[in-house]
């Protein structure tokens, strides 16, 4: 079974930042493996989870702070929560792969085909009172 990624993060990394966000407090590394063996039978070693913390660390959705010699893990700002990260991911993203340019992934998105009513409407509200918030 081939593992899915969503929001730049495998189905793995999703489920500790998911268990930290529902958490929302710090946890040691051995709370977290607890976690993990004893509700959702992952059966980790210490080095196994290790592996996916220093990956999050490194994608930026995970930090930590020491204390008294153990790590307290915690996710970072632009993914305090689930809806922050995804944000985060989707303005990286765009900027990343269409030089941050809304039209252009928009373009992309509809594959140059015009909007329905619909959806026209909905997006222009959408910029009015985005407009309206500046």
């Amino acid at each position: 079974m081939v593992s899915k990624s969503k929001y730049n993060l495998s189905a793995t990394e999703m489920e500790i930042m998911e268990f930290l966000w529902d958490t929302n407090k710090k946890l040691s590394a051995s709370e977290i493996l607890k976690y993990f063996n004893d509700n959702k039978s992952k059966n980790w070693k210490k080095q196994t989870l290790n592996t996916f913390l220093v990956k999050l660390i490194e994608k930026g959705s995970l930090q930590y702070d020491m204390v008294k010699n153990k790590k307290y893990y915690y996710p970072t700002a632009q993914s305090q929560t689930k809806t922050e990260h995804i944000k985060y991911w989707t303005q990286n993203f765009i900027n990343k792969t269409f030089d941050g340019s809304l039209s252009n992934f928009l373009c992309s998105f509809t594959g140059g085909a015009r909007l329905d009513e619909k959806s026209y409407n909905e997006l222009k509200k959408y910029l009015e009172d985005d407009l309206n918030k500046a």
